[in-house]
């Protein structure tokens, strides 16, 4: 029972993760970000490498949530708890890195 439910609690992360990811790609696709950059314009912020390279790039990143769904859905057919923890990592990964290209910094040397 304990099992099922970390399992259904798991699946629940992993699926709200996507709709976060696929929403940050709808807004960075129609031009909500482009307000973003006036902002950190406006403040004197200047973009980060990284930042730049998924701003030009988001158009292409639409298989970050498709790879990660297609691992969920796998884990929720085949109930392999192993396919389930690498959709966790790997969407978890994967949400952290699109929301460092808003969030990060240069490292400071």
């Amino acid at each position: 029972m304990v099992k099922k439910i970390i399992f259904a609690t798991s699946l629940i992360l992993v699926v709200c993760l996507i709709a976060h990811q696929s929403a940050f790609l709808y807004a960075m696709n129609t031009g909500q970000f482009d307000i973003f950059r006036d902002t950190w314009r406006d403040f004197g912020v200047t973009q980060t490498e990284y930042s730049i390279f998924v701003f030009k790039h988001a158009k292409f990143l639409w298989g970050v949530p498709i790879i990660c769904s297609s691992v969920a859905i796998a884990a929720l057919v085949v109930r392999k708890n192993i396919l389930l923890i690498l959709a966790v990592i790997l969407t978890v990964i994967c949400d952290v890195a699109l929301l460092w290209s808003i969030y990060g910094q240069e490292p400071i040397m």
